[in-house]
């Protein structure tokens, strides 16, 4: 990607500089989407599930509530590693530190959490299969991605984030 760049004066700066804190930005473009648009807020779950079928956008709509229900945790959007999808990532507010998220793909979602080392760990998912038109769920529990239902699913992410939430506060 082609790298530009942007001259701002002091009183620009010192506003991105106060919204890089805010949305717990890294860099001002990150800064600039948000303020743009570019990037959906974690509010609009349905511009981040937009491309899935109606079932997986359902199943991702249960699985955050399930996420909310469980703290108070502050959340974010942040661009993956590859640069065209989209993470939703739930912050501890008592420890800062980011403790879960929920990566958007392809008619796919993944659940990941922080584990005992400290890593991201991925215990469920989602996925939609065009070809055989089938909804599929799975956890790291059943060591596979098939023939789990959704609510298992959704204990998983209960358990493991609770568990997280639990080690990283103490």
């Amino acid at each position: 990607m082609t790298q530009k760049t942007i001259r701002v004066d002091g009183p620009v700066h010192a506003h991105l500089e106060d919204k890089k804190a805010e949305y717990g930005a890294e860099t001002f473009n990150e800064v600039l989407k948000r303020e743009l648009g570019i990037i959906p807020d974690p509010s609009e779950l349905d511009k981040l599930a937009a491309y899935f079928a109606p079932e997986l956008q359902d199943a991702v709509q249960q699985t955050v509530e399930v996420i909310r229900d469980i703290d108070d945790l502050h959340e974010h959007v942040e661009e993956t590693e590859y640069g065209d999808d989209y993470k939703l990532v739930f912050t501890d507010p008592e420890t800062g530190m980011d403790i879960a998220y929920i990566e958007f793909g392809d008619n796919r979602f993944d659940y990941y959490y922080r584990n005992t080392k400290r890593e991201w760990e991925q215990a469920a998912a989602g996925d939609y299969r065009k070809r055989n038109d089938e909804l599929q769920f799975g956890d790291s529990g059943a060591g596979t991605y098939d023939h789990i239902e959704l609510g298992d699913v959704k204990d998983t992410v209960r358990q493991t984030l609770s568990g997280a939430i639990q080690r990283w506060r103490d």
